[in-house]
């Protein structure tokens, strides 16, 4: 009947119209993809695209010991992955110009050859930023999930506060980040990692409008016809 093309003819055009803004959305937001850099950490919370949420190990057990782990705190899971006789954990220790930079704990990790910790997050971030202290002279790598950040921190002298941050358009939100040392090469090297601060991705509003778009098309696919 004419009542039963016109039903089926304003499902198809829901459909494509769905798909039609999907595409024009993904299109858009991959020609904006950004990842910035930050080595201010003033500059870096005044850019920051929502809430900031910090973790600052301490309400943490001091756990420091040798070889590869993975610990948990209350806001994310953190593996290190360490050649033979690297340190890593929790520490209060305060020595060779390494140290908290908030409180009075920290999260210690040895860099040798091609040690690495890993921050993993239970759902995409948009924003993380940290402080590095450095105990010798030496640089590290910033990982972004499998992207690697050719020397993107470079904490300088002994005792010296670098702080390093990155910042995600929507596109690139990431749920892994951290620090690689940068090879056998490379003499190994002890940092403290502290005051941390990270944003987590809520989806943008075009996001939420495609969503209801969707399910709106599905429904009318399903509604029975007369």
């Amino acid at each position: 009947t004419y009542r039963g093309y016109a039903v089926r003819s304003v499902r198809s055009f829901a459909v494509r119209a769905t798909v039609l803004l999907t595409t024009v959305a993904l299109v858009c937001s991959t020609a904006n993809a950004v990842l910035t850099t930050y080595s201010d950490r003033s500059l870096f919370l005044a850019a920051l695209p929502g809430a900031a949420e910090f973790e600052s190990f301490e309400d943490e057990a001091l756990d420091l010991d040798v070889g590869s782990r993975t610990i948990s705190t209350s806001t994310s899971s953190i593996e290190f992955l360490g050649d033979s006789g690297a340190t890593f954990g929790v520490s209060n220790i305060v020595a060779g110009g390494r140290g908290p930079t908030h409180g009075v704990q920290y999260l210690q990790a040895g860099f040798i050859g091609t040690s690495r910790v890993l921050f993993e997050f239970p759902s995409p971030v948009l924003a993380f930023g940290i402080d590095v202290v450095d105990k010798n002279v030496n640089d590290l790598d910033g990982l972004i999930g499998d992207l690697t950040l050719n020397g993107a921190i470079d904490p300088g002298p002994e005792a010296n506060v670098q702080f390093w941050g990155v910042i995600a358009t929507p596109d690139l939100a990431f749920t892994k980040v951290g620090f690689a040392g940068l090879g056998p090469s490379v003499p190994g090297d002890t940092f403290a990692l502290d005051n941390v601060v990270f944003v987590n991705a809520i989806p943008e509003p075009h996001s939420l409008s495609l969503l209801f778009l969707g399910g709106l098309a599905l429904a009318w696919r399903r509604r029975p016809s007369c």
